[in-house]
């Protein structure tokens, strides 16, 4: 071999010539563990981290009874597995270190850059004092400390925000479901009624039922500042297999209100309708009945919260949808006859 492998475990030769190596009956279990030692620095040197980690394993393994010893197999494990990313071990590492040997100065520094790396500033700050009690006049740990104490201010400060933003998201999901509540609404599922968890935890997987994820983005119902809801409504064109999204339904709109805008005489018909079949003076609008499977007609000058408090109707997926028919075509009698 021209080099060693990473992996000595796929090797069975080289794991024999290990044991060999190791083998010796005159071999104190200090010995052995400075063997893996010097074969963890070798792996470091080469940057070769994994079996530098294994070795240094190995090393501490042998439960010797030198501190200094283990207190060095620590101390390299965790710079090797610092090497690697993994920053929780190097941290748990540096301090098996220090608790064998408090004083040493490596493993001082790996537990505040490790702290560092993990964003735990309050507990960098506090390995910082800890080693300037030892090494008083030590720069970089001066600078280490200066550094935390700026980043924890900006991490609390940036936390309290999130928390604010958070308080306030609770409130406003609070005033929704309220609002829901109050209008007798029926939905397809309502976890906020008779479902385990907390209320907190309820009323968020509501909400969360809610949301939906429309080709066009995601569309959620809305409570406004003079406490009126905005829905997103979907109009569907069976006949012509088309449909509009309405973003923000008013709900004390009616329906003929946004359907005199979107067939207007004035304006360009949809490309769906050269013909001009759906005029406001001859369109119907329908939904399904979710226990039934039958269609009903609602009158185009209801608003959308009386369509919606129809004691047939359901919301299902947080996006209330209607069917919307012009009598002109003889479809219209032909998807009454389905139902």
């Amino acid at each position: 071999m021209k080099e060693a492998p990473e992996n000595i475990e796929d090797f069975p030769e080289l794991q024999a010539f290990q044991q060999i190596k190791y083998a010796s009956e005159e071999s104190t279990k200090e010995d052995n563990a400075l063997t893996h030692k010097n074969d963890g620095n070798q792996w470091f040197k080469k940057k070769m981290y994994k079996p530098a980690v294994t070795a240094y394993t190995e090393g501490l393994d042998q439960k010797c009874a030198d501190k200094e010893i283990n207190a060095v197999l620590y101390t390299n494990r965790a710079a090797a597995h610092y090497h690697l990313g993994n920053h929780r071990s190097s941290l748990n590492d540096a301090k098996e270190a220090l608790n064998l040997k408090p004083d040493h100065l490596k493993a001082l520094n790996r537990t505040i850059d490790c702290c560092m790396q993990l964003k735990e500033y309050g507990e960098a700050i506090q390995w910082c004092d800890k080693a300037l009690q030892i090494y008083s006049s030590d720069k970089k740990i001066q600078d280490l400390r200066i550094q935390a104490s700026k980043l924890k201010k900006s991490a609390d400060k940036e936390k309290r925000k999130k928390q604010l933003e958070e308080k306030k998201q609770r409130a406003a999901e609070e005033k929704l479901i309220a609002a829901l509540k109050v209008r007798n609404l029926r939905f397809v599922s309502d976890p906020v009624e008779g479902q385990d968890g907390e209320p907190e935890e309820q009323a968020k997987a509501f909400v969360t039922s809610l949301v939906s994820n429309e080709p066009s983005g995601r569309h959620m119902v809305s409570l406004d500042d003079e406490g009126v809801l905005q829905w997103p409504v979907r109009f569907l064109y069976p006949e012509h297999g088309h449909s509009d999204l309405i973003s923000a339904f008013n709900e004390d709109t009616r329906f003929i209100d946004h359907l005199e805008v979107m067939f207007s005489s004035k304006e360009a018909p949809p490309e769906w309708d050269q013909e001009r079949k759906y005029q406001v003076t001859n369109l119907k609008v329908y939904f399904e009945d979710y226990d039934e499977r039958k269609l009903v007609e609602l009158n185009a000058d209801l608003t959308l919260k009386a369509g919606l408090q129809h004691p047939r109707y359901h919301i299902v997926g947080g996006v209330p949808t209607f069917f919307v028919l012009s009598t002109a075509t003889p479809y219209h009698e032909q998807f009454l006859k389905k139902y």
